[in-house]
């Protein structure tokens, strides 16, 4: 028995909290003609995965029902991230033109067709993200020290803002609008305002920076990376408290309507753990061993399950939607990577480092744990009307008697949006939805899912 294949082994005795009910399994596997996938995208309104294969200079598009690539778009080297606007239904991808690297262009890739749409020349891209609130890209250049502001309407460059040093990783503050951006050999965090696109200032937390979440419904920041986990205050941006873990952080997913973090760490010498910690208290809830070489997450909107990614030994670790324990470990290749999930056909997607194969899990399972003291909602979910909408739809319930419910909205990429207050109508329950966030704000096109606490009741909705 090699030592991967012993700690498939290990990783698998007593891992069976989920024993009597369905389990998340390996459901195929997929040549997509290309290896080294380095980026993973969801088209959500085509149920469409995207993905970067370094290796071979392409960009192909997955259907999620099929489980066929349906276009493939070549570039001269090296693809970048992948990232979707939903608003304008196209994807970006940064591709190299000719040596020297740093030389590049801004692949535009049509979501309807799965074409190059065209391409936008900048210079030195790094990271990308897009806000659904400005319908805006922001990209990081690590040899200008800048992040370019595209307007995903027109696909035009309207402001670049010096920000420091190699910038990279930009995450999002939705609801203060702000963009962080790791500079200073990730030493420190870049704040830019993204009403004015100006720079305001630095945060040092002290730690080798590695890894980012922003939790929407706090209003937190947590960071972490060598040194441990700083969680920030979205709107004063100082730091209010720090964590201690064994190793390095590289990996971050919040369980927001339970309000925990749930930490992936990297210690030398010995098995990647995965910590929950619970925001209120600040108490570690559990530590769990997933494997070597942790890459990612991904949280299912449906079951609540959490996916995380090792490399060693090529594996998927499933977690309870409680954070509190391991239901089974997936065996899916070597070197894994990145991971995409289709809310449409509950699949979880899985690239690789250096193999040409799509791995896709299977989302299934029992009711997802709750948090004490959260009531659950018996009663199966009788229809949505609409189920495509623009302005409002009406999701209705059948709870067993004196059962009040918990429900909320959740998109597809497993992102808490708001909770719905709930509207009693003789024996049955009903939430509205009108298409905003906790914030009041319209969220943009695309698929959602509302859900209650018991995790097995779900409507699926999509906002045009």
């Amino acid at each position: 028995m090699t030592s991967a294949e012993f700690l498939l082994a290990l990783l698998a005795v007593g891992l069976t909290a989920g024993a009597g009910v369905a389990q998340p399994y390996v459901e195929d596997s997929i040549d997509v003609g290309g290896a080294w996938v380095g980026s993973l995208a969801y088209n959500s309104q085509a149920d469409v995965v995207y993905g970067a294969c370094w290796y071979d200079s392409l960009l192909f598009a997955l259907d999620c029902g099929s489980l066929q690539v349906i276009s493939t778009v070549y570039g001269p080297m090296f693809p970048g991230q992948v990232v979707y606007d939903a608003t304008d239904n196209k994807a970006y991808c940064p591709f190299p033109l000719a040596p020297p690297y740093f030389a590049e262009s801004l692949l535009v890739v049509d979501g309807n067709t799965h074409t190059r749409a065209g391409a936008i020349r900048l210079s030195g891209t790094a990271d990308l993200v897009w806000s659904p609130e400005l319908n805006r890209l922001y990209v990081t250049f690590g040899q200008s020290d800048t992040v370019a502001v595209l307007d995903c309407r027109a696909d035009t460059v309207v402001a670049r803002i010096g920000v420091g040093a190699e910038p990279r990783r930009p995450c999002l503050n939705r609801t203060e609008g702000k963009l962080y951006v790791f500079t200073d050999e990730d030493t420190a965090i870049s704040i830019v305002d993204l009403g004015s696109n100006t720079f305001k200032g630095r945060v040092y937390p002290h730690i080798e920076l590695a890894c980012s979440w922003y939790a929407e419904e706090t209003g937190r920041l947590y960071v972490g990376g060598s040194g441990g986990l700083a969680e920030i205050d979205g709107q004063t941006d100082s730091i209010l408290r720090s964590f201690n873990f064994p190793g390095r952080e590289v990996a971050i997913v919040g369980l927001p309507e339970l309000n925990r973090l749930m930490v992936a760490t990297s210690p030398p010498g010995t098995y990647d753990s995965v910590y929950t910690i619970d925001l209120t208290t600040g108490e570690v809830l559990a530590r769990l061993v997933v494997g070597n070489m942790s890459r990612r997450f991904a949280r299912s909107p449906m079951t609540g399950l959490v996916y995380c990614v090792t490399a060693n030994p090529g594996a998927v670790a499933v977690i309870a939607a409680d954070g509190c324990s391991v239901i089974t470990t997936l065996p899916v290749g070597s070197f894994p990577q990145y991971v995409a999930y289709s809310p449409v056909h509950r699949r979880v997607f899985v690239s690789h480092n250096n193999t040409s194969y799509m791995y896709v899990i299977k989302d299934t399972t029992g009711p997802p744990a709750v948090a004490e003291g959260h009531r659950r909602l018996a009663g199966p979910c009788t229809g949505a009307a609409p189920t495509h909408f623009r302005t409002r739809t009406v999701v209705s319930f059948d709870p067993s008697p004196g059962a009040l419910p918990l429900v909320s909205v959740f998109a597809g990429d497993g992102r808490l949006v708001r909770t719905l207050p709930v509207e009693l109508h003789g024996r049955s329950v009903r939430v509205v939805w009108d298409g905003s966030n906790s914030c009041g704000k319209e969220v943009s096109p695309g698929i959602y899912f509302v859900r209650s606490d018991e995790g097995t009741t779900v409507a699926v909705v999509k906002l045009r």
